[in-house]
């Protein structure tokens, strides 16, 4: 394994492991928040209609009295009411004698215009939200998809190159022409050039020319 692949698996690894913390610590803390008795706000009733001062980082309930079949219409510009049945979440607050209907939700605090149609009590109860474990538990989540992601890359490129047989390059002496030794292609050795021995021809001078030795006289004395 390379050392690159390596460390995208640790680093993966690490982040994946600090954002599920994370993650799980925010989703307990959101999730006991939002379990929490939720307090009165306004009381009223229908038919009637209301400015609510409603906040953006607040659960906004309404109940009305069971059987009554009171509607709440928005009256107000980012005003939306959410009934129960959109979200399965009608029998998850009670209160004796009244009915869990929906939520009202806004995208900025401030005060919004309800009207509250029909007959009977009407009551809106309010949780406040913990944000810092709203957002604990939505930043370990994107964490988590992070780390998740490092890891299973790191993964993958650990296997691919454990795949691959490993190429040998053969080193020849450029003075011998023999081969010093084989090296994998991750273990390339850069050889400095070797300097070639120069050799340098004799300059020739003039040189008398060679001649041939004469014949002996004829006949003559030595």
């Amino acid at each position: 394994m390379q050392p690159g692949t390596k460390w995208v698996m640790i680093i993966g690894g690490a982040i994946l492991g600090i954002s599920l913390i994370a993650m799980i610590a925010g989703g307990i803390g959101f999730a006991e928040n939002v379990s929490e008795e939720p307090t009165p706000q306004w009381e009223g009733a229908a038919p009637t209609t209301v400015d609510l001062e409603l906040s953006e980082a607040s659960l906004h309930l309404v109940f009305i009295e069971t059987g009554s079949g009171t509607s709440v219409i928005p009256k107000s510009e980012g005003l939306t009411f959410l009934p129960c049945e959109s979200d399965d979440s009608c029998g998850l607050y009670t209160l004796e004698g009244m009915t869990y209907i929906g939520d009202l939700e806004v995208y900025n605090s401030g005060t919004y215009r309800v009207e509250f149609d029909g007959s009977g009590p009407v009551e809106v109860r309010e949780i406040e939200i913990d944000m810092d474990s709203f957002f604990a538990a939505f930043g370990g989540l994107c964490g988590a998809c992070c780390g998740g992601l490092l890891l299973l890359i790191g993964i993958i490129k650990a296997f691919t190159q454990k795949g691959q047989p490993a190429t040998d390059i053969m080193m020849i002496d450029p003075t011998t022409g023999q081969i010093v030794q084989n090296l994998p292609v991750n273990q390339i050795v850069v050889q400095s050039p070797v300097d070639q021995p120069q050799t340098f021809a004799p300059i020739l001078g003039s040189q008398p020319a060679f001649e041939e030795p004469g014949k002996p006289p004829q006949g003559g004395m030595i």
